[in-house]
């Protein structure tokens, strides 16, 4: 839950402070260590989606370790409750990740197995909502936040956003969600659109 506040966030929590341009960002693990600032955050953006939220964003590997208990039962439990586009989960057995995969399709979702590449023993389970990047939210809401914020590199985004509008989420399994432009792949993990804004800001 995001507050705004000076003083330091609860554990697990997102400090918002605020300035006269823009706001800087703070999140913090369940331990209380700061994980990452957003300097340069818009103060406000008119996209919404119920799938973009700051729990996505703590769940962006590294820092979640910190706090989660499980972070790739707390995606899939984002996923089940709509409240995550897309998410990529690991299990150490074949039979863990198929059951993790199975209670995922139950609940409306794709999911597919696959052996991970790096790590020898661990399995990834990779799961969307059956819809397309456009169906995540008003995109005319999002073009209107980057071109407002980031005019200098808008015509990039608003091509990389357009060419993705209609791909259905299964097209980013097998990692291809890593290699999309950042605002698309901001967009369809379900990070807050601000945070995307700050990063490439940077």
């Amino acid at each position: 839950m995001t507050t705004a506040m000076k003083k330091p966030a609860p554990k697990g929590g997102v400090l918002v402070e605020e300035h006269k341009a823009w706001n800087t960002k703070k999140y913090y693990t369940f331990s209380g260590h700061l994980a990452r600032t957003y300097r340069r955050v818009p103060k406000r953006v008119k996209f919404k989606s119920k799938m973009v939220n700051d729990a996505n964003q703590h769940l962006c590997g590294g820092w979640s370790y910190f706090g989660y208990e499980d972070e790739s039962d707390t995606i899939e439990r984002q996923l089940v409750a709509g409240r995550k586009p897309l998410g990529s989960m690991s299990d150490w057995s074949r039979q863990e990740a198929d059951a993790r995969a199975k209670r995922l399709r139950k609940a409306g979702l794709v999911a597919a197995v696959s052996r991970n590449k790096f790590i020898d023993g661990l399995w990834n389970v990779e799961a969307c909502h059956d819809i397309t990047v456009g169906e995540i939210g008003n995109l005319g809401n999002l073009l209107h936040d980057y071109g407002t914020e980031m005019p200098a590199i808008f015509g990039e985004i608003r091509g990389a956003i357009e060419a993705a509008e209609n791909c259905r989420l299964t097209a980013f399994f097998g990692g291809r969600w890593e290699t999309a432009h950042p605002c698309v792949t901001g967009l369809i993990l379900g990070y807050p659109i601000e945070n995307t804004i700050s990063l490439c800001r940077e």
